[in-house]
């Protein structure tokens, strides 16, 4: 019997996730998915244009937490701050120079925080929060590539999912809350 090569065990193992990916992300794009859970039904189904995360922030009548690493998009900061004109706790915490400056600090108010997550020097590299996820109302998760850029929207390939289920979403909101305690109020970097 021949022994498997490095090479050849790193190949079978790509072709074996190309087809995961495949198997998983396929049907996402083509239909919501619903299935059973331990909480009830779940929703699964995929996110289009900002419109999409807007209305989701929009929506939203109990909290709203995003860790996320680019925030520039003009309409969304602008909805993360309806949301909290509205009495809403809206938490925010990103990357420190990746924060649209004028847009979100000059509104910032008793419901609206902000918290900076300074990159982590590493042995050999330095590690980036490239974190993007939207949880809202104890129920809502988003995750995927989009960054809140025009960009992300308009000119590159993003790919984004909505889970409405609220298991999903308490597991999201430890990772959020890990970032949130590893964050520093905004105004230590002014």
């Amino acid at each position: 019997m021949v022994k498997p090569t490095y090479d050849s065990q790193k190949k079978a193992i790509s072709v074996l996730m190309i087809g995961v990916i495949i198997g998983v992300c396929v049907p996402f794009s083509i239909m919501p998915m619903m299935a059973s859970g331990g909480d009830g039904s779940i929703e699964i189904r995929p996110l289009g244009d900002e419109s999409d995360f807007i209305s989701i922030i929009d929506g939203a009548k109990e909290s709203v937490n995003v860790d996320i690493y680019l925030l520039f998009n003009k309409d969304i900061i602008e909805a993360l701050c309806r949301a909290g004109e509205r009495g809403i706790p809206v938490k925010v915490v990103c990357q420190d120079f990746n924060v649209s400056t004028n847009e979100l600090k000059d509104r910032l108010d008793k419901n609206v925080s902000l918290r900076i997550v300074e990159p982590i020097p590493e042995k050999y590299k330095c590690m980036t929060y490239h974190t993007k996820l939207l949880l809202v109302d104890e129920n809502i998760t988003v995750c995927g590539s989009h960054n809140y850029t025009k960009s992300a929207f308009y000119s590159n390939s993003e790919y984004s999912l909505v889970v409405n289920d609220p298991s999903t979403y308490r597991k999201a909101y430890a990772h959020f809350l890990g970032d949130w305690k590893k964050g520093k109020d905004w105004r230590t970097f002014s």
